[in-house]
C-alpha cells in the first residue's frame, strides 16, 4: 500500500512533467529507468486510471496536398511526351530546393516537349499560385 501511494506521487510527477503526453507505457519505462525498478505496465496503468490520468493523444500530421480530383483534367498527352513542332507541347513541375541555411526555395519550370529546352522558370521562397502563375507569364513573352 506505501509503495502504490508513493507510485502515485512520481506517476503524477512523471505524468505533469512531460506536459500530460506520456501514457502509460512510457511513464513506466520512465520510472524503470530513473529508480531501477521492474514495474509492471499494468500497474502503472491501474494507478493512472485511479488517478484519472490520461495522455493527451496528438494528431497525425497529414500531407500538405489536399486529395481529390476537384482540378483534374483530361490526359490530353496520354504519356506521349514528344513533339513535332516547338511550342505544341509544355510541361510543368514546381520542386523545392534546400538551402545550405536550410531555408527552402521552390522552382517553378515550363519546359518544351519539342528540344527538351527550358522556355521559363520562376524562384520564390513560397509554393503558391502566384509562382505558377509568374512563370506562365514569363512563358508567354518568350
Amino acid at each position: 500500500q506505501l509503495e502504490n501511494e508513493w507510485l502515485e506521487e512520481v506517476i503524477k510527477s512523471v505524468f505533469n512533467k512531460y506536459n500530460c503526453i506520456y501514457g502509460y507505457r512510457r511513464i513506466t519505462g520512465e520510472i524503470n529507468r530513473r529508480f531501477n525498478k521492474k514495474y509492471n505496465p499494468k500497474r502503472i496503468l491501474r494507478i493512472m486510471r485511479k488517478l484519472g490520468l490520461q495522455s493527451v493523444v496528438r494528431r497525425n500530421r497529414h500531407s500538405c496536398t489536399v486529395p481529390g480530383d476537384r482540378n483534374v483534367t483530361d490526359n490530353i498527352l496520354n504519356r506521349n511526351f514528344t513533339s513535332d513542332q516547338p511550342n505544341e507541347k509544355w510541361v510543368t513541375d514546381v520542386t523545392y530546393l534546400e538551402l545550405e541555411t536550410g531555408k527552402k526555395v521552390y522552382l517553378s519550370a515550363i519546359k518544351d516537349l519539342y528540344d527538351g529546352k527550358i522556355i521559363s522558370y520562376q524562384i520564390s521562397t513560397t509554393n503558391d499560385f502566384k509562382l505558377v502563375q509568374d512563370t506562365l507569364l514569363k512563358a508567354r513573352q518568350a
